[in-house]
């Protein structure tokens, strides 16, 4: 007895599709421009002087200060406010120095006026 059968009988019994059935081209996309590449521009608004006669612009708002940090150790104690590191007797902007550093606020004075910064929890 003879049992040889070839691989492509067996394929064809088993109904395999050919190799050629089964690779069949896939489209591809390709980037055509830098994907890191900016391609438009910031422009500031244009703020033009008043003229004689004329309202005056509206003042710039006052500086917010937002406390994005703090470090301790047990002989430095470090924040950050507005993306400066500061220690106890810094000056931070509009001439508010800091004060205190505790474990979640910093505590900042001015002109015999105190204020807190507390840290934000959780993302906005």
């Amino acid at each position: 007895m003879n049992f040889k059968i070839s691989t492509s009988e067996v394929l064809r019994k088993l109904k395999v599709p050919a190799s050629s059935e089964i690779a069949k081209p896939v489209p591809r996309s390709a980037t055509l421009r830098d994907p890191f590449a900016v391609d438009f521009i910031y422009l500031k608004p244009e703020v033009q002087p008043a003229e004689p006669g004329q309202e005056k612009p509206p003042a710039a708002p006052k500086p917010v200060l937002m406390l994005q940090g703090i470090f301790l150790s047990r002989d430095m104690r470090i924040a950050i406010i507005d993306d400066k590191v500061v220690m106890v007797g810094s000056r931070v902007a509009a001439g508010w120095t800091v004060a205190q550093i505790k474990p979640d606020m910093v505590i900042l004075s001015k002109d015999g006026k105190m204020k807190k910064l507390l840290m934000k929890v959780g993302v906005e």
